[in-house]
């Protein structure tokens, strides 16, 4: 027996058939093994099966009952591999078949149609049982293989090798299993004047992920199938290609060359009823090529060229650039249509064509507001995404989680609402009568933790309710306020309780100390290094945070330390709401509040001079640092002012509730008399530093002369600890109080 005149498909089935020895306890190869192998190999001989309409099941079912009737061995099996003389006959016979069909190697098929003429009773009465004649056999043969030999060990790849590696899109749209498409009218006839031309007649789409470029192509195949296109189109097809598959598996070189070669000669076969389609057009720009080996899309440039191969290409703009443009003998065989972003009005047209397969998908209804909703805050809220596919996925999981968590049977506004939020952290749906009390009531919220500076906190109170109303500008941020005044009165800390007031903890601030931003260079860290350079792959530090989390309140402190370059760059984020990385990816600053905070002039707070004559100065000075045009694109600048010494006494019972929070795990709870509060205050309290000045007094008045009693065992868990102070002296005592 020559394994050298058969196909790798015939090889391979006598490979795999040893492995039945193994598992029926034989030792000898014989036809049932094979014939077993066949029929539950994917191959020739089971796609002859499968086209005649044969049983499969069934017919293994009984080459099992055949093989378990063979005698077994006891012990180990030889490695001594016998044939049976009834194979060597069938293998004979497969020899002679081949020569009759004029095939220069045994294949599966060859090996099929020997054992339908086998003398042998046994096999013979199986097949006839299902019946597998010889003649059934040469009309499904005909079928598969067409007018084409095997000539080549690897021929029998070659058979129907569309049918193996790509999809009949207008068969597809024949059964109905196509989703409809709405609109787009214009690049459908514009791919149909291109197909119809005499050369250069392919075209390719080109237009962002997601904005439904290859149902411009379904939709071409759905107006074939309802015979509305034009006269020269009529009766073709649409035929997509899968290149990882023709990739995958393609161990030995020129194994992918040879099967897009057999690709190219079925569809030149076919005279021109055949359009290929090949999304991810990129992909062939060095698909398959290896050392000594051309790529896909150099073997494409001759058939392309002649116009009897016709090819729909679809790729990105970003991918038709990078691979594409750089091949321009390649290029030219293409003509460009570029496919845009739907408008929210078309995209809810798409949507409401889409409503019938999605509600019988999910068993549930969905209503008009809820795409028009879908439509609209996709675009507002996923800036990264470009409808109609953003549109879609929420309308779509949205259905999904209704169904999963059996939370009704409509999905509604509030449903697509909501999953925005869960998506992007924005607070897209409606108020509930507990936001609204909270937003109502956002002042007191923040007076807990900003003593005075009342004008601040309305300001930033008045942002975000414009926002939550509905009311703010999309085009800009929620807000963006510069807060000047001496250190130490509350400029960032207002800032820390709007993050922990709108997110539940001061961790959702974005923080950027300005003065880490002097020289030149380091403003490309807040966006991203430039292509080459080093951090590149990084992104910047304010543009991947807001990326990930695009609703959050920025911080930058100390604004007039940075570069001048700095706020250049702020500009366009002050005015339109967005900056571009060093990616080149726009990122959206739209559900951001940006707070600025700048010490400019805060010497003139230290003079004795009127309030009305301080904020003079201080306006004169910040408008010599800070360029007009930046100032102009600013909602709020809002001046803080020193702190009195009945504020020091307001932050004096916040910083001792800090620190019982801290003494919390230790079950140790601190109080102060109204004596050690007014030492504390007095201690504390410096017109020029703010509330700094009382965090060091109490450290060195309180908690360390607390950490030595709590260290030597004095003050233990469980206990009361009270601050006093003595009489007529500026000394606190802590003592122990053993039952609070």
């Amino acid at each position: 027996m020559r394994f050298d005149k058969m196909t790798q498909g015939a090889q391979e089935l006598f490979r795999d058939a040893q492995d039945l020895l193994t598992r029926y306890r034989h030792n000898q190869l014989d036809a049932e093994h094979i014939a077993m192998v066949l029929v539950s190999k994917e191959g020739v001989g089971r796609e002859i099966l499968q086209t005649m309409g044969i049983n499969l099941e069934g017919l293994s079912k009984d080459l099992d009952i055949l093989l378990s009737e063979k005698p077994t061995v006891v012990g180990q099996i030889a490695g001594q591999i016998y044939i049976t003389p009834r194979l060597d006959a069938i293998v004979q016979a497969a020899q002679m078949e081949a020569e009759r069909l004029h095939d220069e190697y045994i294949g599966t098929d060859h090996l099929l149609l020997a054992m339908s003429r086998s003398t042998d009773a046994q096999i013979r009465r199986v097949l006839g049982r299902h019946q597998i004649t010889p003649e059934a056999i040469y009309n499904s043969l005909r079928e598969v293989r067409g007018e084409q030999r095997l000539t080549e060990p690897n021929s029998e790849e070659r058979y129907q090798i569309l049918k193996k590696y790509s999809t009949n899109l207008t068969e597809m749209a024949k059964r109905n299993e196509l989703d409809p498409v709405i609109g787009r009218d214009l690049e459908i006839r514009r791919m149909e004047q291109i197909l119809s031309r005499r050369r250069k007649n392919n075209p390719v789409l080109i237009g962002e992920p997601g904005v439904g470029k290859t149902a411009v192509v379904e939709g071409l195949a759905q107006r074939m199938v309802a015979d509305d296109v034009a006269e020269m189109l009529k009766g073709k097809e649409i035929v997509s290609l899968d290149i990882a598959s023709m990739v995958a598996g393609s161990k030995f070189r020129g194994e992918f060359e040879d099967r897009l070669k057999a690709v190219i000669k079925e569809i030149e076969a076919h005279a021109g009823e055949i359009i290929l389609f090949v999304d991810e057009l990129h992909t062939l720009v060095g698909a398959g090529a290896a050392e000594g080996a051309i790529d896909a899309s150099n073997m494409l440039k001759d058939p392309l060229s002649r116009g009897k191969f016709q090819m729909i290409g679809a790729t990105t703009l970003d991918e038709y650039r990078e691979h594409i443009e750089k091949d321009s003998a390649f290029e030219r065989r293409f003509q460009k249509i570029h496919v845009g972003e739907p408008t929210i009005e078309e995209t809810v047209a798409i949507l409401k064509g889409l409503r019938d397969r999605l509600q019988e998908h999910h068993g549930i209804a969905i209503s008009d507001g809820a795409m028009t909703s879908a439509a609209r805050l996709s675009e507002r809220y996923l800036a990264e995404r470009f409808l109609p596919d953003k549109a879609i996925d929420l309308i779509d999981e949205a259905a999904s989680r209704m169904r999963v968590n059996g939370t009704g049977d409509t999905v509604t506004e509030a449903e697509i609402a909501g999953l925005v939020s869960q998506w992007t952290g924005i607070p897209a749906e409606r108020m509930l009568e507990e936001e609204r009390s909270r937003l109502t009531n956002m002042e007191n919220a923040l007076h807990a933790r900003v003593i005075d500076q009342d004008e601040g906190v309305r300001v930033v109170a008045e942002a975000v309710r414009h926002s939550r109303a509905g009311l703010s500008d999309p085009r800009r941020p929620i807000g963006t306020f510069l807060f000047l005044g001496p250190t130490g009165v509350g400029k960032t800390e207002l800032a820390k309780a709007l993050a922990s007031f709108l997110f539940g903890s001061d961790g959702s601030l974005l923080r950027i100390d300005m003065s880490e931003y002097m020289e030149r260079h380091a403003v490309a860290r807040l966006i991203g290094s430039p292509p080459g350079y080093i951090g590149y792959e990084e992104g910047g530090q304010l543009t991947e945070a807001v990326r990930r989390r695009p609703y959050q309140v920025i911080l930058l402190d100390e604004i007039e330390k940075a570069h001048p370059q700095v706020m250049n760059l702020l500009l366009q984020l002050l005015d339109e709401g967005r900056l571009t990385d060093g990616h080149g990816r726009t990122v959206d600053f739209r559900h951001t509040i940006l707070i600025m905070t700048s010490n400019i002039g805060s010497e003139h707070f230290q003079s004795d001079d009127s309030q009305e004559a301080i904020l003079t100065r201080v306006n004169g000075e910040l408008k010599e640092t800070l360029r007009p045009e930046f100032l102009n694109r600013i909602d709020e600048t809002i001046i803080f002012h020193p702190l009195s010494e009945a504020a020091i006494e307001q932050i004096v019972d916040l910083k001792v509730a800090d620190l019982n929070d801290r003494l919390a795990d230790q079950d140790i709870r601190i109080v102060l008399s109204a004596e050690a509060k007014r030492v504390l205050s007095k201690e504390g309290y410096d017109p020029h530093y703010g509330a700094r000045p009382l965090a060091r007094a109490l450290k060195r008045m309180v908690e360390n002369p607390l950490a030595r009693a709590i260290v030597s065992g004095e003050i233990a868990e469980g206990d009361g600890v009270v601050v006093d102070a003595a009489a007529m002296s500026d000394v606190l005592l802590i003592r122990k109080q053993s039952a609070l």
